[in-house]
């Protein structure tokens, strides 16, 4: 237990773990203020927007001769416990702990006014490490233990990887369901992951040799089958690459938010070393929208991670591909199509731009236009009803992935 105190009239918030509990001063000294008067404690929710976002705390009551402790009821006169000539007087320090996860106030009462209040957030107390590690078990139960994403390796290739992207997609659309108005960056990344998917199964038959040399030329690059068969395999491990550094980086900070609320986050953010684990500013705008019923708080959260995963994340891969062979990513510019349906593909909105460069990329992803061919994928996103975001995101992987694929377009083969 912590010697914190808290001091009445105090502002601000008080932060506890879950099952930690810090001193709080109802002295010096109580029984001055039982001296004329009733005193209570009690709990309110008022201004805590919903009951999902409500915390639990209890009061503890230590004796420090004996370490023996008495739970403090709520909306009882103290003074038959607590005074001198109480059955209790011999407890004599006070703690309040974290029952429940989210927010509640405590209030000090005298004869029946309210003489002090503290806004409290219950949090949970971990690690990034723990968190991913969450997500990792709630994967696998929710595919039924098929899906052990530790196994989701790079250099194990497309094949042997399908079941775990299809793990790591399916939970980004269960965040997206269970929160379609906080969540909107997990509804979009499920939506991304068709052209990402049908790009690898793509790849998978130029690896097995059954494209035809010049089966691009239609589309403006004619790239020798003999440089790119031996290329696909490469190409598909920066992609998985690419896929796996997203979640590793995102998924667990939506699970820590979802589970144990901003202040999940807050602890993490502060800890000494975490420079860079997170982008706490994004999750603040983001619970303040989700507190004060304000949309474009949350969205203006979501675009924000969406900009680190795009800028930040998926900078190195983005150098690899480029790097990969000269026409790789000139040639992911021309194939490149809107995952959110309708939409502009990459060369219609950015003519001669090339993927790789971040500015041509987040300007396909987010410029304001007049219309549907001329405005990218997340004022797209954001235009249309969310009963349609969740049908969108309600399909399938492999199925959507099949609306991107040059190998069903062109040979009527099958995603693989």
């Amino acid at each position: 237990m912590s010697d914190e105190g808290w001091p009445y009239g105090a502002t601000g918030q008080l932060k506890l773990t879950q099952h930690g509990a810090l001193q709080i001063s109802i002295t010096p000294s109580i029984t001055n203020l039982y001296a004329n008067a009733s005193v209570t404690l009690s709990k309110n929710y008022d201004g805590i927007a919903t009951n999902e976002d409500h915390g639990d705390i209890r009061v503890i009551a230590f004796n420090s001769a004996t370490n023996g402790w008495r739970d403090v009821p709520f909306d009882t006169d103290l003074n038959s416990y607590f005074s001198p000539a109480g059955t209790n007087s011999a407890y004599n320090q006070f703690y309040v702990e974290g029952l429940a996860l989210g927010a509640v106030k405590l209030q000090v009462q005298l004869g029946g006014d309210t003489y002090a209040e503290q806004a409290i957030e219950v949090c949970t107390h971990t690690s990034k490490t723990n968190w991913q590690q969450e997500v990792r078990n709630e994967i696998y139960f929710d595919t039924g233990g098929t899906v052990a994403i530790e196994n989701y390796l790079a250099g194990n290739g497309f094949m042997n990887n399908r079941t775990n992207m299809m793990g790591v997609y399916s939970f980004y659309e269960k965040l997206f369901t269970n929160r379609p108005t906080q969540f909107y960056w997990a509804g979009l990344a499920k939506l991304a992951g068709a052209p990402v998917y049908a790009g690898l199964s793509d790849a998978e038959y130029v690896k097995q040799g059954l494209f035809v040399a010049g089966f691009l030329a239609p589309n403006g690059a004619n790239i020798p089958f003999q440089i790119l068969s031996p290329k696909a395999g490469q190409f598909q491990q920066i992609l998985i690459g690419m896929n796996i550094d997203i979640y590793s980086d995102l998924a667990w900070q939506f699970e820590a938010y979802r589970m144990g609320g901003l202040c999940a986050l807050e602890d993490i953010a502060i800890a000494p070393g975490s420079g860079g684990l997170l982008d706490i500013e994004a999750w603040q705008f983001i619970d303040q929208g989700v507190r004060q019923n304000d949309s474009s708080l949350v969205q203006k959260g979501n675009r924000q991670l969406l900009q680190r995963e795009q800028r930040d994340i998926l900078k190195k891969g983005y150098a690899d591909l480029s790097n990969l062979f000269p026409g790789t990513t000139p040639l992911m510019s021309v194939l490149a199509e809107n995952p959110v349906p309708g939409g502009p593909s990459f060369s219609a909105l950015e003519p001669g731009g090339n993927i790789a460069n971040y500015l041509y990329r987040w300007d396909w992803i987010t410029r304001s236009g007049t219309g549907v061919s001329d405005s990218g994928m997340w004022p797209l996103w954001l235009s249309v009803s969310q009963s349609t975001r969740l049908q969108w995101v309600a399909q399938p992987l492999q199925a959507r992935a099949a609306d991107y694929s040059e190998a069903v377009r062109l040979l009527n083969l099958p995603v693989q």
